[in-house]
This record gives structure tokens, sequence and C-alpha cells, in this order.
């Protein structure tokens, strides 16, 4: 998923659980219990999601896995295995000749050990395929194998037998950087890849960026046609995060009025069981060039070393602070908390959508986990409190 690649050195995965929270975060942070709905205003307040009557549907909850935090994010999942109906590990790259290659992975970890853990714990797994190479987006190398014909045919061949050979659920397809001029054969791939699963009785989903009108903010969201392939797929993961990133100016990841604007947009076009919102976890600090990536345990330990005040912003339902570092730069920390999450866990239950998936887990604020298992269980959220 974007974002993913290069984040090995500012997240490293595994960092110690929380065990109490700061009163000053609280104080602060408590604000947002008082405003959580604010944004759902003109949605409105959802009923349980239902087939009929009497047979309510639970939203889905997907745990995502970065390569180079598999090992500490398996561990997070399998330790909530009640809370995901499926877990993405970040495995997979497509090939030259439409092959499919596994990605290399982080030292220390091995791969079919974490994918044993989590098929322990009946977790089904529905790996990310992504047009990486050597830690980059390879935007020529799909578009290769998009236009050609035998290409693609090759490359529907190896997914399916993936798939089959490692009792895999399904795929998940993240292709990005795409040109608007790619628009038509990105979804013609995903039209037959589809087909090719479900005879199987495997699923499709796929990844696209969040936009709120069909041309979007660029190319990437032109190239990709919500309607279509919301039609053919089986899940629309919605990568609603990275509003600002790291080389933009600082501002929140994920503010709900945009995730809220990026929904209404997505219904429209998609069927809403199929829709499947990502929620980050994590957070950036900028300094007077760029940012870096940072977990929420590693905001909290910046604001408490600098003795920074934590600010809700009411529009955004995101925290964030400031400080002076050690050399005089003048930082600033945008990042998700179990708060932030909450809100956006009330716009998914509002719209009524599939479900959610968390981009990533093994480092987040471990407040979001009464939440997220309450949202899981069907539990109106206005019911549900920050721990």
């Amino acid at each position: 998923m974007s974002g993913e690649d290069g984040a090995a050195a500012a997240l490293p995965g595994g960092v110690p659980r929380r065990r109490q929270r700061s009163h000053g975060w609280l104080v602060v942070l408590a604000a947002a219990l008082l405003i959580g709905g604010a944004v759902l205003l003109a949605a409105g307040r959802s009923q349980p999601r239902s087939a009929d009557a009497d047979e309510p549907v639970l939203p889905q909850v997907i745990g995502s896995l970065p390569v180079w935090n598999l090992a500490g994010g398996t561990t997070t999942i399998v330790q909530h295995a009640d809370v995901f109906t499926a877990a993405s590990p970040s495995l997979y790259e497509v090939g030259p000749t439409g092959e499919v290659t596994l990605r290399q992975q982080p030292a220390g970890v091995v791969a079919p050990a974490q994918l044993d853990a989590l098929r322990r714990e009946g977790i089904p797994i529905v790996p990310t395929i992504s047009n990486t190479r050597d830690g980059n987006w390879d935007t020529p190398l799909i578009q290769t194998v998009l236009h050609d014909p035998d290409l693609v045919a090759r490359h529907i061949n190896a997914i399916v037998s993936l798939v089959r050979e490692q009792g895999f659920a399904g795929v998940d397809i993240d292709y990005e950087d795409l040109a608007a001029a790619d628009r038509d054969v990105f979804t013609q791939f995903i039209e037959r890849l589809a087909d090719a699963l479900h005879e199987e009785d495997r699923t499709l989903t796929v990844d696209v960026f969040a936009k709120d009108t069909d041309a979007g903010y660029d190319e990437r969201n032109l190239a990709q046609d919500y309607a279509a392939l919301g039609a053919a797929a089986d899940q629309v993961r919605l990568m609603a995060y990275d509003w600002h990133w790291q080389t933009s100016g600082a501002g929140p990841i994920a503010p709900a009025d945009w995730v809220g604007r990026v929904l209404t947009y997505a219904v429209h076009e998609i069927p809403a069981h199929k829709v499947v919102l990502g929620i980050p976890t994590y957070g950036y600090s900028w300094g007077p060039e760029s940012a870096q990536l940072v977990s929420w345990l590693q905001s909290y330990a910046l604001s408490r070393a600098h003795g920074a005040q934590v600010n809700w912003d009411m529009t955004a339902q995101s925290p964030w602070f400031s400080y002076v570092d050690d050399q005089g730069s003048e930082q600033t920390v945008w990042f998700e908390n179990a708060y932030s999450v909450k809100a956006k866990l009330e716009l998914a239950e509002s719209y009524r959508i599939g479900g959610v998936f968390l981009w990533l887990v093994g480092d987040e604020d471990d407040g979001l986990w009464p939440i997220v298992s309450g949202f899981a269980s069907g539990r109106p959220m206005e019911e549900v409190e920050v721990p």
C-alpha cells in the first residue's frame, strides 16, 4: 500500500505496548469523545448492517502487514484474532514477464512462519501483490504487463496458481502510480482476474487511491475507475490516508472531513458493502525539509520528552503537537490514536460500508483495540468508549 516502502528504519516493528495513558494526554484528547460524532451529522447514524432484519452482517476488519513489519504485525493480529476477519501481508511482487515473485524479507523474518501463525488462528490470508521493485514503485513494469495481452494472461495464471497452491482466501491487488492511459487496461485486468479467482471460489480485492471525484487529484486517481472496479472486485479498499505525507507540509494524515467526502463519492460509485475504508495508525514528524514516519508510542515519547502540549483538531478529528528539537529546529507531529481511529470507525458505520482495514498493525495505540473490537462485533460506536 502507498507509503509503505522505506519506512522500516523510521518505524520498526514490535514496539513495547503502552500500559497506561498519560493524564496530560487524557485531558487534551478526551475532548474527542465530546465531539466524536460531529462530522457524522450530514451522514446520519447507521442501523446495524444486515442482509435482512433477522441476519446481521458484521463488518470486515482486515490487518495490513507491510513486509518490513511482518513479524510484529502478525503477533498483534494473533493477539487480537477475534477482531480480524482477514490479514493481508505484503508478500508478493509482479515479475517482468508476468510472474509473481516473493518480496525480499527483512533479516530474521521468515514469511512461511508468519503465515502458519495466522493459519493456526483460523485467520483468512489475502496477500497483497504490488508493483514494487527494490523498495520502490515500478510503474513502467506494470504498465508493460497490463498493455500486453500475453503477459496479462500469464500474470493471471500465476496469481491463480499461487492462490491455489498456498490455500489463500484470495488476493489483494495494489498496483500504484498508473497513468490515465492505463485506466481501461487496468479495469480489464481486474475483471479477468476476478472471473478467474471466482472460478476457484476465491476473492479479489483491489486497493485504490482515495478521491472525491472521478478525476481526483492527479493521474493516479484517473487511472482507477471506481465504478468498474467495484463491479468486478469483491472488495475495494480505499487508501484514505496520507492526505499530508512525508514531503508535503505538516497536517493531518486522514482528516475526518476529507475521509467523509471520499466515502460519499465511493458509495455513489461502488456498492457500499464492497467498500473497505483504510484507517492509518501511524504519524509523521515534520521538520524544516521533510517528515519521518513515527508510531503512536514514538509520538507519545516525543511529546513527553519536549513537554509539548497535545492539541486536538476538531475538523480533522486528529491530534497534533509541535516542539523545538535539540538542534533548534521546529518539529510538528500529526499522528493517529484511539480517538482519531474511533472517529473514522464512526464514519464507516454511518456509511454502512463493508468494513475497514488497518494500515498498519503492530505499532498502534493499543487503546484502539476495545474500540475496533466493538466495531467488529456490530456494536453502535456511540456506545463504545475509548479506555
